[in-house]
This record gives structure tokens, C-alpha cells and sequence, in this order.
């Protein structure tokens, strides 16, 4: 039976399919529709140089993993981040850091970049002020990515350091243990602070579920590949996720122009 897709292609970007999820298309479009002019043109352009952000971010994981010989399904982005789609496990766990490392490696580059060139504009003007936005949202996501918890980059790289010393399955229990202490610390945190970090620990949580069931039942060790998992159209049927966030949910709150 087929599944629904609720995500939109985009495209080919370096040669991997990416896609939008339709619940960041009806965030933006209720956005624009309730904050009347305060989110104009100037948001959803800012609002797109957020998301090639985090494009950018998948594509590092992306780019080194086909690098390494892990086939990519595609990249989808949703309001929570990006998620690159791997058909199966890297070949070892020194392969894994590689992979999990890139992608805030790319975040802290553009980080240095955007602050680097926003100095080259009068301070609080409007280019300053964007550039230094940018400069923000990826930092946060380079550094918000490296927290060791699975399936966020810095969770895989745990994993993978822990995976060097013992077996696969043990270090994936103890770092999905990790996993859901970090998850059930943003869910408390977000009653005081943001919602949207209720959403992303609830997700960690159930993300790091997944892992763990997929270590359990032996579908997850290093260099196991399941190809057979990929219909004929390409449409994945089970793959490893290389998620990140929340570049995007916590800046949203932001996409709005000063009078």
C-alpha cells in the first residue's frame, strides 16, 4: 500500500532530492496571514536565507556520507529543522563522526561568514541587521546540534565515540539513555522559556526510541545497508535520519520587520 506524502519536491540540489514538508508551508502561510505588516516581504526573504541555511547544514551531511559510500534518499526540510534521509548506516563508527560532524561544521562557517560580512555594513541598518540574524541562527544550529542527543549530529558522533570501545548495540543504549535525559530537560525548560523546545524534545524522544528499536531488532549497525527498503520509485520505506534543529522554529518568532 502506498503512503501519503506530505512533503513538496523542490528539486535537485548537488544531485539530492529535496523536499518541503507541507506543515513549514502552512507555518509561513499563517504567519503572513496574522502578522500583518510586520511579516512582509522582508520576512519570508529572511525566512528563506533560514532554510537554505539549513539546506546548506544537510547538504555538508550529505555531501560526506555519498563521499563515504552511504547512498542519500534526499533532504526534507520541516518547521523544526532538516532531516538528510540515509539509506542505511555508515561503514564504521570513524565514518559516522565524519558525516555527523559536517554538517555544523557548514553551520559555523556560515556563522563566521555572515558575522564577518555584516561588519562591513553601518552598524543598525537593515543589511547589519539581517547578516547578524544570520549569523545567529547558524551558530545556534551548529552548536544546538552538537548537544549529545540522538538523532541530532552530536548524539551520532556520542554514539560513534562510544561505538570505538564497544559494541554497537551497548553504545547506542547508553546514548539513547542520554538521549532522553537531554529530551525530558527541553520539555521542562520549555515551560519557562519556548514552546517550540517542548516540540523538539518530544521529538528526540521518540527519535531516540526509534534507534534504539532499530539496534534492538538489528536493522542499525555499521555497514549494514537496506537497499531492499527502497521501492522502485526511489520512495524510502526505512532509512536512518540525520535530523537536525531548531534553527528554525526559534527563529521564526523573529521574521519580522522593524518600522
Amino acid at each position: 500500500m502506498q503512503r501519503r506524502s506530505w512533503s513538496i519536491p523542490l528539486g535537485r540540489v548537488l544531485g539530492f532530492p529535496v523536499d518541503v514538508h507541507v506543515s513549514l508551508l502552512i507555518l509561513l502561510g499563517l504567519m503572513l496571514a496574522l502578522g500583518g505588516d510586520g511579516f512582509g516581504l522582508a520576512g519570508l526573504i529572511l525566512a528563506a536565507l533560514t532554510f537554505a541555511s539549513v539546506l546548506l547544514h544537510e547538504l555538508g551531511h550529505s555531501v560526506v556520507a555519498r563521499g563515504l559510500g552511504v547512498p542519500i534518499l534526499g533532504i526534507s526540510l520541516f518547521p523544526f529543522g532538516g532531516m538528510a534521509k540515509m539509506a542505511g548506516m555508515p561503514r564504521g563508527p570513524r565514518d559516522e563522526i565524519a558525516i555527523a560532524i559536517a554538517g555544523p561544521i557548514v553551520s559555523l562557517v556560515l556563522a563566521a561568514g555572515f558575522y564577518v560580512t555584516a561588519g562591513l555594513f553601518p552598524v543598525g541598518g537593515g543589511a547589519a541587521a539581517a547578516l547578524g540574524y544570520l549569523a545567529r541562527i547558524n551558530g545556534m544550529l551548529g552548536l544546538f546540534n552538537l548537544l549529545p542527543a540522538l538523532p541530532m549530529d552530536g548524539g551520532r558522533v556520542f554514539r560513534a565515540w562510544l561505538a570505538l570501545k564497544r559494541p554497537f548495540l551497548q553504545a547506542t543504549l547508553t546514548a539513547t539513555r542520554l538521549s532522553r535525559f537531554i529530551a525530558w530537560g527541553m520539555i521542562v525548560t520549555a515551560l519557562f522559556t519556548n514552546i517550540w523546545l517542548a516540540l523538539i524534545g518530544t521529538f528526540v524522544l521518540f527519535a531516540a526510541s526509534r534507534e534504539e528499536w532499530m539496534a534492538r531488532s538489528g536493522q542499525a549497525n555499521y555497514g549494514r545497508f537496506r537497499s531492499a527498503s527502497i521501492d522502485h520509485c526511489g520512495r524510502e520505506q526505512s532509512s536512518v535520519m540525520q535530523a537536525s534543529g531548531p534553527a528554525i522554529v526559534s527563529g521564526l518568532d523573529t521574521f519580522r520587520t522593524r518600522p
